[in-house]
């Protein structure tokens, strides 16, 4: 039986940070309306491609990746954590330390530009030897521009599958009984160990008002993965909850059910 063709689909990966939602609404909702390709979207803290690999292989597995795009942005808050880190003035973690040390410079302002190169370089490489006809482009967002949150600030965890890709933020942002500038996104699909990510959210951030929201396929996931932060130890000072986004196909994503 001949193998059905793998449906096309544009690839991007950025940073969590909140005032990025609406932009990447508003660029995935247009290239849909004026292509018809549909767009991927992982985040995690500072947009790092070492940590969302499995992810990136998976959807290079199910799909015909036109284009790969990393966004860096101004003004990031993983950025200013690597800066303190080299000065010592941050609470040591294995895994942000090791992170670190990937970097050369030592004030965010330059760290932002670096990461910018860092993450363009781990990703041409990685998509070389996956996909070597995807192009693969990077380019930074001035988020100073973008809007300010307004509100309380809180977090979600999107755990996708390839057969639902979320990017309605807003949509998300008032399950959450808040406005999508308020809402940091940490979203993936593999079976990537974020957990350092997460924990950046309490630790870093502030944030205490964490949901991770998964598909039916990944409900098994986001319930080991709400186990594994509630083993962490800032676990007693968050709230955490779950919620799941009902399974329908990529293409019907102008409306966000979700169910709790």
């Amino acid at each position: 039986m001949e193998e059905k063709p793998k449906e096309r689909a544009n690839l991007i990966i950025t940073c969590m940070d909140r005032r990025l939602n609406e932009a990447l609404e508003a660029r995935v909702q247009t290239e849909m309306s004026n292509t018809g390709i549909q767009t991927i979207v992982l985040r995690n803290a500072g947009g790092d491609v070492s940590n969302l690999k499995d992810s990136i292989r998976e959807a290079f597995s199910h799909y015909d990746i036109n284009e790969a795009r990393v966004a860096a942005h101004n003004d990031c808050g993983a950025m200013k954590d690597i800066a303190n880190r080299k000065q010592g003035k941050a609470e040591k973690d294995q895994e942000r330390d090791m992170t670190a040390m990937k970097y050369v410079a030592k004030n965010p302002e330059d760290l932002c530009k670096e990461n910018l190169a860092v993450q363009q370089k781990t990703l041409t490489e990685l998509v070389a030897s996956l996909s070597p006809s995807t192009k693969v482009i990077a380019d930074s967002l001035d988020v100073l521009h973008m809007p300010q949150a307004n509100g309380e600030r809180k977090a979600a965890i999107i755990l996708d599958s390839t057969e639902r890709l979320h990017t309605n933020y807003s949509e998300l942002a008032s399950v959450l009984h808040t406005d999508t500038n308020n809402v940091y996104v940490i979203q993936y699909m593999g079976m990537d160990n974020l957990l350092s990510d997460i924990s950046f959210v309490p630790k870093v951030l502030g944030v205490k008002d964490i949901t991770i929201f998964s598909t039916e396929k990944t409900r098994t996931k986001a319930t080991e993965l709400f186990e594994a932060i509630n083993r962490q130890a800032f676990a007693p000072e968050i709230n955490l909850k779950m919620m799941e986004l009902v399974q329908q196909p990529a293409t019907q994503q102008r409306r966000i059910k979700l169910k709790g």
